[in-house]
């Protein structure tokens, strides 16, 4: 089974994907929220206790929580569905415990809340302004107080599959990735400290993610960088190194290995590289934003004593 990596690629704390379940088990530490727009999809939650098929027909929406396989089973032809991601360590510092917490949608009548504040989140990710992230922690921040207000119905883990994968030596490195991305950290330092072969860690790191190390460390470092770049007006060079470039020329190199671009030319033409972004991957853009407005407008018209 693989660990899916999220590419969180403008720089914030979420993805937003069309479609992207695969008949492929996989798991993630972070939980998914899937949202079905038109069609009708099949897919599997599964740990080592139990095999929850889910049948999501248009309109509804679920959320598969962390540390828990799934795989899509099958799918209309018309289906369509957006997959909203969060970043791990970003849930981690904004909820308690969130990794232990087992969160269950069930009556899709009693979510107009949900869906309107999902909706939000999603109608300012496929905006292109500079101000999105402010706007988008602030209703993420809220989603998960709903959530975990009204949608947890377990705040202790005690499945084997989430013990199991909290004891992954390459989680364990990923999460010592993440903590110290300050730092200078290499492979072999880390299978030192862990009392492992190098060789055989990095065997093992790159058949659970798909990467090598290093391809691994410097997207975690671009995703450091790029929300520093593109939502604050901090010294690009100083971010490249805070973000653990060993240097300027090292940042230089792999940031225009991924984007081909100068970060400045980024920075400079970040809402038209976002807006050709996501129409390389949605399309028509007007659908999407339309269909949030219709549910944003739906939820202030019959909640208006919910609107903060």
């Amino acid at each position: 089974m693989n660990y899916e990596k999220i590419d969180f690629k403008f720089g914030l704390p979420l993805n937003i994907s069309l479609n992207s379940l695969v008949k492929q088990q996989k798991f993630n530490r972070s939980l998914k929220i899937i949202w079905l727009l038109k069609g009708k999809i099949t897919y599997s939650n599964s740990n080592s206790e139990s095999r929850d098929i889910i049948n999501l027909k248009a309109g509804e929406i679920k959320i598969i929580n962390s540390y828990t396989p799934f795989q899509l089973l099958r799918k209309s032809k018309d289906a369509e569905y957006l997959v909203f991601n969060f970043k791990y360590s970003y849930l981690l510092n904004l909820i308690s415990n969130f990794e232990t917490k087992i969160y269950k949608l069930n009556n899709q009548d009693n979510l107009t809340k949900i869906k309107y504040l999902i909706a939000l989140i999603a109608r300012d990710y496929f905006s292109s302004h500079y101000q999105v992230e402010e706007k988008i922690k602030k209703n993420l921040a809220e989603l998960f107080r709903e959530l975990n207000n009204n949608y947890c119905i377990y705040n202790q883990r005690q499945d084997q599959f989430y013990q199991e994968a909290r004891g992954n030596i390459v989680l364990k490195v990923i999460e010592k990735l993440e903590n110290q991305i300050q730092k200078n950290l290499t492979l072999k330092e880390i299978a030192e400290e862990l009392h492992y072969n190098s060789s055989y860690l990095s065997e093992k790191f790159k058949l659970l993610t798909g990467v090598n190390f290093k391809k691994f460390l410097d997207r975690l470092r671009l995703e450091k960088i790029l929300s520093e770049l593109l939502y604050t007006d901090q010294n690009i060079n100083q971010i490249a190194l805070k973000a653990g470039f060993r240097n300027v020329k090292s940042f230089y190199r792999v940031f225009n290995e991924y984007f081909e671009e100068s970060p400045l030319a980024v920075k400079k033409n970040y809402p038209q590289l976002k807006k050709l972004n996501l129409i390389e991957e949605f399309g028509e853009l007007s659908y999407y934003i339309q269909y949030f407005e219709k549910v944003i407008k739906y939820f202030k018209e019959n909640n208006f004593s919910q609107v903060h």
